[in-house]
């Protein structure tokens, strides 16, 4: 790999103010320009400033596809600051010559915490009581909750932040079950948990909380074939990839009340209900996907976050690190946590 040893041409999309400053303290060599707002909002004019970047760097929302890309002919890494990269044309690098790079671990425990919080908030109404004492209406609090310990919890994908989640529960006194294509025996053993097939796991779980990352193979993994299998009345969290779970079969499992609740930080499609995107056009407003995206954000028995599980002081400044690191050693022709394309 060609050494970068000179000052390189960097832009940083979809920043905070928090990043911007590690950002200018470590690479202050080089020549960055930051946009808080994602790739599809950049202007011409954006795009003509920043048409010799080298390096770019993008969160989940930044679409990076070869429309994009083409315009930058000079680049040579794409460093997300995110582990999933469905969001880049891998494809179009493969064929440029660009590499890409990816941030592994940042956030097993801080997302497995956020998949507790909105359970929490489901298993003890806080959204409910927050209404009604928004209202003053105290007196009239007669909410019923349900508690966490002797419940079953079915984590599917037991990976890194499954693995955490497990832990978690652990600490709750719930009973585990898991799914997971690549089974770790040893930590089942000493943690206490069993592996099931996935039917298994819908049927028998309370909760179900989805952790896996989103590929070709996990693509609606959860659908209107299978949706009908999970246990009635448990709660489904969402905490990986929006379209992991068919958005069609997520709404007709609230609506036939097959599941009691849904704690969601991601939607499939989700970037036109979380970026209020301002140019949607009646085409966009007309899209199945984002007309049931609204019906399931305003449905009682949900409670949505937007995609904010891994924003924590802690795991940014973690993302944030990897992703300076990353830059730094491919300017040193000692390229790290490149994906394999």
């Amino acid at each position: 790999m060609k050494v970068l040893n000179y000052c390189m041409k960097i832009t940083i999309l979809d920043t905070q103010d928090c990043e911007k400053i590690i950002f200018d303290r470590a690479l202050k060599n080089h020549q960055i320009t930051y946009f808080s707002a994602s790739a599809d909002r950049l202007k011409t004019s954006d795009l003509t400033r920043i048409k010799n970047t080298e390096i770019l760097s993008g969160f989940v929302y930044s679409k990076f596809d070869a429309k994009f890309l083409k315009q930058f002919p000079k680049l040579k890494l794409i460093s997300t600051r995110s582990t999933g990269f469905d969001h880049i044309d891998l494809a179009y690098c493969v064929k440029n010559k660009i590499a890409v790079a990816t941030v592994p671990s940042y956030g097993e425990n801080t997302v497995a915490e956020h998949s507790f919080a909105l359970l929490l908030s489901i298993a003890r109404r806080l959204v409910d009581y927050q209404r009604i004492t928004d209202h003053n209406l105290y007196s009239d609090a007669h909410y019923k909750g349900f508690d966490l310990r002797g419940k079953t919890l079915g984590v599917i994908g037991a990976g890194n932040i499954g693995k955490n989640t497990i832990r978690i529960a652990r600490g709750f006194g719930m009973n585990i079950l898991a799914y997971d294509l690549h089974e770790d025996i040893f930590l089942s053993e000493t943690l206490g948990y069993e592996y099931k097939d996935l039917k298994t796991v819908l049927s028998k779980s309370d909760i179900i909380s989805l952790n896996v990352p989103y590929n070709k193979f996990t693509h609606h993994l959860i659908n209107l074939q299978n949706i009908r299998d999970i246990k009635k009345g448990a709660v489904l969290l969402n905490v990986s990839r929006g379209a992991v779970i068919e958005t069609e079969a997520l709404l007709m499992a609230l609506e036939k009340k097959i599941i009691s609740a849904a704690g969601l930080d991601v939607l499939e499609e989700e970037e036109m209900i979380t970026k209020n995107h301002p140019h949607l056009t009646d085409k966009d407003k007309a899209n199945p996907v984002y007309k049931m995206n609204l019906q399931i954000i305003n449905h009682p028995a949900v409670i949505f976050t937007p995609h904010i599980g891994f924003d924590t002081t802690e795991a940014v400044d973690r993302i944030t690190n990897t992703t300076v690191e990353n830059i730094i050693n491919f300017s040193k022709g000692q390229a790290s946590n490149l994906v394999k394309i």
